[in-house]
């Protein structure tokens, strides 16, 4: 089966978009890495000691990003939390706005209650963001959920990742020049991102490469 768009006339293969869906939520990770790349972030942060659950790792992570706006107003990030070899929860954070040195993001994560073990690096290249994607888009095709998948979405609150609000916008609060050519590549909002519920459907240029 496939979809077609009334207008253009172009098909593409009929996907359910579901995130319960294992087939589905590879490709929609994988469209989301190649969006992120598109933004062309600044830096790519690793914070090592977030927390537990989602229920510890959110509002630790909310308050870090509250005390990086008061010294970087610019800052907008997007990340997801896996885990490590240990299966210690860890967050990978992509960041944009404003230069971050390794002092600054180790005492703002020590104030977030995150530990000051974090790693900094500066992002050269626009190949796709899929390192914190990869326990989804590594995982062997099975039918269903996968067990690693599966915590992978309970670790992040049942989402693939958590951008800040107004990632895809300007000061006015409007597409910048920037990030416009991988607006429609991003989920609308964070909602559309719960497994279970359809994502936004919008083919853009990006898929069609």
């Amino acid at each position: 089966m496939v979809s077609v768009d009334p207008v253009t006339g172009e098909t593409w293969p009929l996907h359910c978009e579901l995130l319960s869906c294992q087939v589905c939520l590879r490709r929609q990770a994988a469209r989301y890495a190649r969006a992120i790349a598109c933004c062309r972030p600044e830096h790519f942060i690793t914070f090592t000691r977030v927390g537990t659950d989602w229920k510890q790792i959110q509002p630790r992570v909310n308050k870090l990003r509250r005390s990086m706006r008061s010294r970087l107003p610019r800052w907008q990030d997007v990340f997801h939390v896996e885990r490590d070899r240990g299966g210690v929860p860890h967050a990978h954070m992509w960041q944009w706005g404003g230069d971050v040195s390794p002092a600054l993001a180790r005492e703002m994560a020590i104030r977030a209650g995150m530990g000051g073990v974090v790693n900094v690096q500066r992002c050269r290249s626009r190949v796709p963001a899929v390192y914190g994607l990869k326990t989804i888009v590594n995982s062997p095709v099975a039918e269903g959920i996968t067990p690693a998948i599966a915590d992978f979405l309970e670790l992040n609150g049942e989402r693939l990742a958590h951008p800040t609000r107004w990632i895809l916008a300007g000061r006015a609060r409007q597409p910048s020049a920037r990030f416009q050519g991988s607006r429609s590549a991003l989920p609308r909002s964070q909602g559309d991102l719960r497994r279970g519920s359809p994502l936004t459907k919008t083919l853009t240029e990006l898929e069609r490469e």
